[in-house]
């Protein structure tokens, strides 16, 4: 059984007045699947997550997800693409569930945090961070860990496609290993 698309990439350009910073990108991505995408400096892969995110706009091309055509340069609804930058977006002094809930749609006010903690438990458990309390302020976690908690926002999120920014850039080995698991 074949899975559904969830993402096109279709004829998607980025010029910076005469540079080509990308020609003519086509690609889908279908539910379940995981790529990576690997390329010296400067062959466009921030470019491509920067447009994917709404971070920058397209010179042209569309981009489709779950069926809905992306506006260039407006940012992307997280529930669509998420994004775990290679630099983490982690709060050190907020616990761990604020930071997965940060940003959230349902949860307007972190007081309301305790009402969510349970299903942020599972996205933990999920990930291999069965072991973290839920409470324990970020700083306190590994860089795996954060990256871990990173991942679990944009899961409660919903996201359709989920893109690590050299995920294991900063990483050990070990902590390589887990992340990989978890994905």
């Amino acid at each position: 059984m074949q899975s559904e698309t969830v993402l096109r990439v279709a004829s998607l350009r980025k010029t910076y007045g005469s540079f080509e910073a990308l020609k003519s990108i086509d690609f889908e991505l279908r539910s379940s699947e995981i790529h990576g995408l690997c390329g010296e400096n400067g062959a466009g892969k921030s470019t491509l997550v920067k447009i994917l995110g709404g971070i920058i706009p397209s010179t042209s091309g569309e981009i489709i997800v779950d069926g809905q055509l992306l506006r260039s340069g407006k940012r992307t609804d997280p529930s669509l693409i998420s994004i775990v930058h290679q630099e983490l977006s982690i709060i050190p002094a907020l616990s761990v569930l604020d930071n997965v809930l940060m940003g959230h749609a349902r949860v307007k006010q972190l007081y309301l945090r305790k009402k969510h903690a349970s299903e942020v438990r599972q996205q933990l458990d999920a990930l291999g961070l069965e072991h973290l309390d839920l409470y324990t302020r970020a700083s306190d976690t590994s860089l795996a860990e954060q990256q871990l908690i990173e991942i679990a926002r944009c899961v409660l999120h919903g996201a359709k496609v989920l893109i690590l920014d050299e995920p294991t850039a900063t990483l050990a080995d070990s902590e390589i290993i887990r992340v990989f698991k978890a994905v």
